[in-house]
């Protein structure tokens, strides 16, 4: 068969995919959040039991709430094997374009006011995609390209588990970055919050 039309071929199947995904996407949303109002109900129902909040999908699964928003957008994404190890890295493609993530989500801190992260420096090297870091929702984030972070990181130590940790604050409008135990300056990362950031990874 003609290569041509084979990769026209080709082409069509992915655009069909990523449909099916986008719609397998909005059911599974959906069916998460009708079990959480099930259950909230339950409890409603049974007098022996506390009344709790109803949570929320997103809130539960920061992470997967944001895997599904690319979903939405047609992009196709696979969490990487981890060898009975839980791992946070994915491969996401659409159209033929293809990139690694490697997805990190904190809660702010009710002590400083910040957001704490950890990554293995040599998880940064040589790769195409970047680093999402999540901060309290999967609505704000930050994405530094692997390279871009790793630069950030360069000259601060490791931890005994070979991880550099570093925080994240928000100055007025100013998102700011900085690594542990360095005394250095704030990096301003505004410029990598939400969409503009995720185009500077090779989301679009």
């Amino acid at each position: 068969m003609d290569k041509t039309q084979l990769a026209k071929w080709k082409g069509e199947l992915e655009m069909q995919l990523a449909e099916v995904e986008k719609q397998l996407t909005v059911i599974e949303k959906k069916r998460a959040v009708l079990k959480a109002k099930v259950a909230a109900v339950t409890i409603l129902l049974s007098p022996t039991e506390e009344i709790t909040a109803i949570e929320n999908y997103e809130v539960r699964d920061p992470v997967g709430a944001f895997i599904a928003d690319l979903k939405m957008n047609g992009w196709s994404v696979w969490k990487h094997e981890g060898h009975g190890v839980r791992t946070n890295r994915y491969d996401a493609s659409r159209g033929g374009q293809s990139v690694e993530l490697l997805i990190k989500f904190s809660k702010l801190s009710e002590v400083s006011g910040r957001y704490w992260f950890g990554v293995n420096p040599d998880h940064l090297e040589n790769r195409n995609g970047g680093v999402i870091l999540l901060l309290g929702t999967h609505k704000k984030y930050i994405c530094l390209p692997f390279n871009k972070l790793h630069e950030m990181l360069e000259g601060s130590r490791k931890t005994r588990s070979g991880q550099k940790l570093f925080e994240i604050r928000q100055k007025s409008e100013q998102v700011e970055l900085q690594p542990a135990g360095t005394g250095g300056k704030w990096i301003n990362v505004t410029s990598y919050l939400n969409r503009e950031g995720l185009k500077r990874v090779g989301i679009n």
